[in-house]
């Protein structure tokens, strides 16, 4: 492949990833400030809502709006080097720019990596509350998390000091190997602990809405009122299967693609944008945390909004009938 023809492809994958990069940003600044509005009027919320919650949305975007500037100055720089315009200003030399492309890329690993602990903080927590506060459920998903993300620090340290190090070429050769499979590692791990809490999460979404949808049959007069559930959207929201899938597109796109265009500024993007539906969700109410909230959640907004004849429910015996019968296919 000429020069030319590298710079061409350079460009295309350059302006594809741009484009991508530029339309989920922009979705997530949208969301992030439907977050914010719903988050001002805290004490008007339907539930109560983890104080934390607000704050890991304020440090998930802010990540995610470092690591796109960062990303799109690195671009910047590689399209004057590539197409030798010199340096941004003229005091920058052509080493200068080297340097600065390198510690932009770290920036963009580092903010990917702290976005990912904190996105998998909130889908463990999720977890946690769907699960009706078991600890036992989550145990796996923690350590899972713990080493996944330490093996990634590593990782990057090792990449620093290969940059930065000053090491002889076989140093610098035999570093990069390790990386490379520390990094394909935590890239790894990072796919099953967030397809094994998705799939926890999806799992007993699912029984929870079979089991309100049941309650909500035998006791009223009518349509059902399932439909209203969206039980789909429920899942793809509440579960964060956005994150995971966008991963492991990661994960192949490394594997079969050459030259792999650096695509860790749009799953900083992802790793807000799914926990961030989750928390909106919690803060408007229609999240589906038990049996209990979840009908009572129905009820309310069918008697709101429609007035319509719905019998009594004795809630609590019906729940516990149910319950007890889903234990033992669940």
């Amino acid at each position: 492949m000429d020069r030319t023809d590298a710079l061409r492809l350079f460009t295309q994958q350059a302006l594809t990833i741009w484009t991508i990069e530029s339309v989920f940003y922009g979705c997530y600044a949208v969301l992030f400030g439907i977050a914010v509005s719903i988050f001002l009027r805290r004490q008007k919320l339907p539930i109560r809502v983890p104080r934390w919650y607000p704050w890991a949305l304020v440090i998930l975007f802010v990540l995610s709006t470092i690591v796109t500037i960062a990303d799109l100055v690195s671009n910047a720089l590689e399209f004057y080097e590539g197409f030798d315009l010199g340096g941004i200003s003229k005091s920058m030399t052509t080493q200068d720019m080297q340097l600065l492309d390198l510690k932009l890329g770290f920036i963009t690993k580092i903010g990917y990596l702290l976005a990912n602990i904190v996105g998998d903080s909130i889908l463990i927590h999720r977890c946690y509350v769907v699960w009706s506060s078991s600890w036992t459920v989550i145990i796996a998903p923690i350590v899972i998390s713990i080493t996944s993300n330490c093996i990634g620090f590593a990782a990057i340290i090792m990449t620093i000091v290969i940059a930065f190090g000053g090491l002889q070429r076989g140093q610098i050769l035999s570093l990069t190997g390790h990386a490379d499979k520390m990094l394909f590692a935590f890239m790894s791990l990072n796919v099953i602990n967030n397809v094994l809490l998705t799939g926890l999460i999806a799992g007993k979404i699912w029984s929870i809405m079979n089991a309100v949808d049941k309650i909500m049959s035998q006791n009223q007069r009518g349509p059902k009122l399932g439909k209203r559930y969206q039980p789909t959207v429920a899942l793809v929201l509440e579960s964060g299967v956005l994150y995971p899938i966008s991963v492991l597109i990661f994960e192949i796109l490394s594997r079969r693609v050459s030259p792999i265009p650096s695509l860790y500024q749009v799953m900083t993007q992802l790793a807000g944008i799914a926990p961030t539906l989750i928390i909106v969700r919690v803060g408007l109410g229609v999240s589906v945390n038990s049996v209990n909230d979840s009908v009572t959640s129905l009820r309310t907004t069918s008697e709101s909004g429609s007035r319509s004849r719905l019998a009594t429910v004795n809630i609590a015996d019906n729940v516990e009938t149910l319950m007890a019968g889903s234990k033992e296919k669940f």
